[in-house]
């Protein structure tokens, strides 16, 4: 196809979380959608009309289809090489592609036709994976102004574009906007298809991601437990959906407090992701992540050790080691080594992070910069020669908050107030370092 196939993008993406929790729960992730706190990549788009050139396009539609035009082949043919260099981790590459694909179709006046939808909505996964939340955004905007002008609102193309957008809205820090953009879309769906339909699963999903965004945990449960069966009904026991949909329940039972489920659920995931997957395949690293917390909530460091470092070496292997999805597995193993008294191997764990976090994610909106921040400065504190810094990053990781609109009673803020007393010598150094949530099954 020429679009991104949705089933490997969406397995494919994983997400940032901290070493303690950078929001209201664990990290959202991918497949069907849930938990709170967003990477700053976001999440990859549905596809929304798959083209295969001009007759397919105006088949659909009913016309005799036209002779494609010479820029019309030309940006089918980008379309492809694009979607390549996406599968293969080039995102810089395949953004390019898609972006001349738009130009092509601009020179013969078709970039606000149907046909545009396509490279605009990969363009806009392409730059969610790059850590251009806010590039994304506008490029779905105008996706879903296409397809309302050439569908309507109830239609489903204009599900699909809605459920991009919101999510993109949670993305840029508007989980709100997303909640309601999603229950708009629902209530589409609720028209257009049966009940226990997959779509409307997934949506579920979406909008439990949004409910969780919000720190609402029960509500987020409850909605995962009612998609669940509608995913197993579709996929079948053994689907790597159902391995991803179990890491989000999962997570729903950590953010309700529940950490025995959430452990038991995810071992079950990671058995349905290697029977499916195989064992080299990077969603076992999310699923790995999330038993590391988890193990670690049960006061299991050894296990919690064991995970991290496999998930690390799985995340290497396929994106290579500066890649976004790096921060959640080395920012908890920086926590975990700091934990053990490996101060040295902590603080270079806890300052690639930072650098990654410092790179990708936006100071305005993403807690999770000011919690790699907070982790690096508490990685510093053993270090006596690196006390102002460590003081400055925990001071900074405050401020980050604060125009976040984060107050007193943020648990992010106590503690990276906490690591600034302690660098200053006020205060004894436990109990500073932690780590945090998890993914959700991406």
């Amino acid at each position: 196809t020429v679009s991104v196939l949705y089933w490997r993008a969406m397995i494919r993406r994983t997400v940032a979380v901290c070493m303690r929790r950078a929001g209201p729960g664990a990290a959202m992730g991918k497949g069907f959608l849930a938990g709170p706190a967003p990477p700053a990549t976001g999440m990859p788009v549905q596809p929304l009309v798959q083209h295969r050139g001009a007759k397919g396009l105006h088949g659909a539609l009913g016309r005799v289809p036209p002779k494609p035009t010479d820029e019309e082949i030309e940006s089918l043919e980008l379309n492809k090489s694009a979607a390549t260099h996406f599968e293969e981790g080039r995102y810089e590459q395949a953004a390019k592609a898609w972006s001349d694909a738009l130009k092509k179709l601009a020179d013969v006046g078709k970039d606000g036709d149907v046909i545009a939808v396509a490279p605009l909505n990969n363009l806009a996964c392409a730059k969610g994976e790059m850590g251009d939340a806010q590039g994304k955004l506008r490029l779905l905007e105008r996706a879903l102004d296409i397809i309302t002008k050439h569908y309507g609102t109830d239609h489903p193309q204009y599900v699909v574009a809605m459920s991009n957008l919101a999510t993109a809205l949670g993305d840029n820090g508007h989980p709100r906007q997303m909640l309601e953009m999603l229950q708009q879309a629902l209530e589409v769906q609720r028209r257009l298809y049966k009940p226990g339909h997959a779509k409307i699963a997934r949506t579920l999903m979406s909008i439990a991601d949004a409910h969780a965004r919000l720190g609402e945990f029960p509500k987020q449960l409850e909605l995962l437990e009612e998609a669940f069966p509608m995913v197993k009904r579709h996929c079948g026991e053994h689907h790597p959906q159902v391995g991803i949909t179990l890491n989000n329940l999962a997570n729903a039972h950590g953010n309700n407090g529940d950490h025995y489920k959430r452990r038991d659920l995810l071992e079950e995931a990671l058995e349905v992701e290697k029977k499916t997957l195989g064992p080299f395949h990077p969603q076992l690293a999310v699923t790995m992540v999330n038993l590391g917390d988890t193990e670690g909530q049960l006061g299991r460091p050894d296990k919690q050790r064991k995970y991290l470092e496999e998930a690390i070496a799985l995340q290497t292997r396929h994106f290579g080691s500066s890649h976004p999805s790096m921060i959640i597995p080395v920012s908890n193993y920086a926590a975990v080594l700091l934990e053990a008294g490996e101060h040295v191997d902590a603080r270079i764990q806890a300052e690639k992070a930072h650098s990654l976090a410092s790179q990708y994610l936006n100071p305005a909106k993403d807690r999770m910069l000011a919690v790699a921040k907070t982790n690096l400065a508490c990685a510093l504190v053993p270090f006596k020669k690196q006390a102002d810094a460590a003081a400055e990053l925990a001071a900074e990781a405050e401020r980050l908050l604060r125009a976040m609109g984060a107050g007193d009673d943020d648990n992010e803020v106590q503690r990276a107030k906490k690591i600034a007393a302690v660098a200053a010598g006020a205060e004894p150094s436990e109990g500073t370092a932690a780590t945090s949530g998890g993914e959700d099954g991406k």
